[in-house]
């Protein structure tokens, strides 16, 4: 009984607020969003005006395969979930080529280190993805375009958004 009486009622507010204090120092690591302009510094502008771009125009599944065929390097990887994976320099030499006939070739150094087939599927939100055989993980989400930059948006589902940039 006598515990009952320590803990009055002010005593839960004190304790309540001590622990809300508390948990408050930490610091909250913020992932910059994707390099949606041309010339794309890092760190880059917001996933909300990558989102804004690709919804000016309106997608079919044929204008998003013409889009996506061509010579492509990576720019930006960001991680939600895991902020340290994100960054500029992580795979600065990643280079993919899309070719009209449903083949891609991967490169990095300007070595091939992968190749193979792919086609677009539906994805969520009216977007589109992409399936490639073999997979690349780089190239996991839905496919957004703002004008020479594409993303692979995969982190609605924890993975991480990779951002390219045409090449040719």
């Amino acid at each position: 009984m006598r515990l009952m009486n320590y803990f009055k009622p002010s005593g839960y507010l004190i304790l309540f607020l001590t622990v809300l204090l508390l948990s408050c120092g930490h610091e909250r690591t913020e992932m910059p969003g994707p390099p949606v302009d041309t010339g794309g510094p890092c760190p880059p502008k917001s996933q909300g005006d990558m989102w804004t771009c690709h919804h000016t125009s309106t997608w079919d599944i044929t204008k998003a395969h013409n889009a996506l065929i061509g010579k492509w390097e990576w720019k930006y990887s960001g991680c939600y979930w895991k902020p340290e994976d994100a960054g500029c320099d992580s795979l600065s030499a990643f280079k993919i080529e899309f070719t009209n006939e449903n083949k891609y070739i991967v490169e990095e150094n300007g070595q091939m280190i992968q190749n193979g087939s792919w086609v677009l599927t539906d994805g969520d939100s009216d977007l589109f993805k992409l399936q490639a055989t073999p997979a690349v993980s780089t190239l996991y989400g839905r496919i957004l375009f703002c004008d020479d930059i594409v993303e692979f948006n995969d982190s609605y589902i924890d993975g991480c958004d990779n951002y390219f940039r045409r090449k040719e």
